[in-house]
């Protein structure tokens, strides 16, 4: 007995459906016919209310499809924002608090767990204040040599 092996015939490329209503309509067919559009108030077009210089941007072309990806995307991050309370206060370091992580970060850019512990202990700092001071400081260096060397350059 040979074994028939069976090849799938070509499908013909189908316009792809405008809306899922249409899709499902497609394959299950229509039950009913589709419900009359509400009439729905004018909008006003959403550049003018996010701010005049997009309406200016738009209206000398830019990219809409690209203005409203980053728009969406903008209030889906604000509405997530919005649910969360209200944000911590910024620490503000003392002069004392400030001259010895100097110090110590003039010692090394790095601090281990137990400097770390031992430093905020010291200070009347959490672990974490002391750990992102020194993630800013090596921030702050970075972008002050990347400065200089752009200043270099000139």
């Amino acid at each position: 007995m040979a074994s028939e092996s069976k090849v799938a015939e070509p499908v013909a490329p189908t316009k792809r459906p405008s809306s899922p209503r249409r899709f499902f309509a497609r394959i299950y067919g229509a039950d009913s016919p589709p419900p009359a559009p509400q009439p729905t108030a004018p909008v006003p077009p959403v550049t003018l209310m996010v701010a005049p210089y997009l309406h200016r941007a738009l209206a000398a072309g830019a990219d809409t499809n690209a203005f409203a990806a980053g728009f969406s995307a903008f209030l889906a991050r604000r509405r997530r924002k919005e649910g969360r309370g209200p944000r911590r206060q910024r620490t503000t370091f003392s002069s004392e608090q400030t001259l010895r992580l100097e110090l110590e970060f003039s010692r090394s850019e790095y601090i281990s767990r137990s400097r770390r512990f031992e430093l905020a202990e010291r200070l009347s700092l959490t672990e974490t204040q002391v750990k992102i001071w020194f993630q800013n400081r090596r921030a702050k260096d970075k972008r002050i040599e990347k400065a200089q060397l752009d200043q270099h350059y000139r």
